[in-house]
């Protein structure tokens, strides 16, 4: 990540330069022995893939999008719009609480490590795959680039803190100390971090905040253990958009997204190719941050613009959602017998961890707690789940506890 030599140019040649980067990445990306597929969603990023994609295909494109019966998570009817107007074989996938529930034993199976993200792409690659495409490109990584993410807007909001004082903002941080739920420790983050950057990211991605880690780790581990930043990166040359889009690449999306897609597609057999993720896009990306002026209710303003032929204007409206599974619901019916199981079993004491703490964050969801929503008794119950189906136990040592606490505290 460099200061580009024409950063300072009229915005409208960054739009030029991010469209014709973008549509260059996708050409190399459709070079295949095989017919090369898309993921759909009907969003900004998988529509500017798959409009492009079709733009420079010989042949026609075939996309696939998850549909589900609760109408606030499908994505069918924008998807469907998009495919129409790209012209693409369109296949809709219906997926019920059900289904996922009898596939659990193959998707743990296929997880080397526990992680609470990669369930969307297993279940996705492998209904694909059963339509006997083995190639697919995703819109991974237009949100860490071009600041489709709440941490990029949190940055702004909160910068003008950064005026005050060290001492008061972290006198401000300690107030909420006498707080233990979750929202109290995102504000500590916020205020605790040197850099507004850093923290809205850190704000973003925690899962459990320090005393909630403290309290499932029976007080033997505090911190959430975030990195900066990569060691040969000059953080203070780059401006707040750039700073904000370095962390989420070089954590969130390398670190959970990146590795989670390459696991559970290719435990299908699937190649996914990721044409955002090319660095003449994450270049002109770059250059384009110094003009991509984030406002309230706006999303990814300079990928919009350069795309904007290819996004109806219910796309660039409709508020961002991503590609979620109707977790919220389908654990409370479905998936609740599976997971109550292992959250009020005995395996939290052979990863080291408070039963009663992790029974403690089960209850509050089911009793709709504010600030507990459905990825943290899902990462309990994955981790939990993923060391039993491994035979792991006895692991309560000492040496274990770092990685335990580490996989509490990063978020989705």
């Amino acid at each position: 990540y460099t200061h580009s030599d024409d950063i300072h140019r009229e915005p409208q040649s960054h739009v030029h330069r991010v469209r014709n980067a973008l549509r260059e990445s996708i050409g190399y990306h459709l070079v295949s022995d095989v017919p090369v597929a898309v993921f759909l969603s009907g969003g900004i990023d998988s529509s500017a893939v798959a409009g492009l994609a079709s733009e420079v295909s010989t042949t026609r494109i075939e996309s696939f999008t998850v549909t589900f019966d609760e109408s606030a998570y499908s994505e069918a009817d924008p998807a469907r719009e998009a495919a129409q107007r790209f012209n693409t074989i369109h296949h809709e996938i219906p997926l019920t609480g059900d289904d996922l529930l009898s596939a659990l034993p193959d998707v743990f199976a296929a997880m080397d490590q526990p992680s609470l993200d990669g369930l969307n792409t297993y279940v996705v690659s492998r209904a694909v795959r059963m339509f006997g495409i083995k190639v697919v490109l995703s819109g991974l990584g237009g949100d860490e680039l071009f600041g489709g993410y709440p941490s990029f807007h949190r940055a702004g909001y909160i910068k003008p803190f950064w005026n005050l004082p060290g001492p008061v903002r972290r006198a401000g941080a300690s107030g909420t100390r006498a707080f233990s739920d979750i929202r109290a420790d995102r504000i500590r983050t916020l205020l605790d971090e040197e850099n507004p950057a850093f923290a809205a990211y850190c704000a973003s991605r925690t899962l459990f905040g320090d005393s909630q880690v403290a309290r499932l780790t029976r007080g033997r581990f505090r911190s959430s253990g975030f990195t900066p930043a990569p060691d040969d990166v000059d953080v203070s040359s780059l401006s707040l958009m750039q700073q904000v889009s370095l962390y989420e690449l070089t954590g969130y999306m390398r670190n959970t997204l990146l590795r989670d897609s390459d696991v559970f597609s290719m435990s299908q057999g699937l190649e996914l190719r990721v044409p955002f993720v090319d660095i003449q896009v994450a270049r002109a990306a770059a250059a384009a941050a110094e003009s991509m002026k984030l406002k309230r209710g706006s999303i990814k303003p300079v990928l919009v613009e350069a795309v904007r032929d290819l996004l109806s204007p219910e796309t660039i409206e409709r508020p961002k959602r991503g590609f979620t599974l109707p977790f919220e619901s389908w654990m409370r019916a479905e998936l609740f017998g599976e997971v109550d199981s292992i959250l009020t079993g005995a395996g939290s004491d052979a990863l080291g961890l408070d039963r009663g703490a992790v029974m403690g964050v089960w209850k509050e969801f089911q009793q709709r707690r504010p600030g507990v929503n459905w990825s943290r008794p899902w990462a309990l119950y994955t981790l939990m789940r993923w060391a039993a189906q491994n035979g792991l136990d006895g692991i309560a040592e000492e040496p274990a506890m770092p990685e335990t606490a580490a996989m509490l505290a990063a978020a989705s």
